[in-house]
């Protein structure tokens, strides 16, 4: 793979990560790493993907961008418990005015997928499905309660 190294290029020519739309960094950081018929670094090894998750500030963020972002970070296996913090402490802040099912479905996913457990995150996510219990479409809800099964997570009203 050829690695692109920034510090070469003109001033003029180096992209501006800062300027980028939110939704669009995360975006980008999953299509930095996709499958490849070479072996590809790993995602934080990739200097353009540093750059992006350096880019990150989750008090910034709507509901809708950080739910993308622990998704694109489920995705890639990125497992930095910094980026997982801030994106999980920034999302429950949000909780629960702008959360809706689909949004309630990534998040969930994305702990399990990378086994992370945000204990106040995890406890709002269950409130809020479980006050919107009988709203939740059966297909966010077995993603909620799939994610919660392999967090083992036990949650009783």
């Amino acid at each position: 793979m050829i690695q692109e190294d920034w510090s070469s290029w003109p001033q003029w020519q180096v992209p501006q990560i800062p300027q980028v739309p939110v939704t669009s960094r995360v975006t980008s950081s999953v299509r930095i790493v996709q499958p490849a018929p070479v072996p590809q670094p790993w995602p934080l090894e990739d200097p353009r993907f540093r750059r992006l998750l350096g880019a990150l500030r989750p008090k910034e963020c709507d509901l809708t961008a950080l739910a993308n972002t622990m998704w694109a970070c489920a995705a890639l296996k990125v497992q930095d418990l910094n980026v997982l913090n801030a994106i999980s402490s920034a999302a429950l802040s949000k909780f629960p005015k702008s959360i809706d099912p689909h949004r309630l479905s990534n998040i969930s996913w994305a702990c399990a997928t990378l086994f992370f457990r945000h204990d106040p995150l995890i406890s709002a996510m269950a409130d809020h499905a479980r006050a919107k219990k009988g709203k939740i479409p059966a297909s966010y809800l077995s993603s909620i309660v799939w994610s919660f099964a392999v967090l083992v997570v036990h949650d009783a009203p």
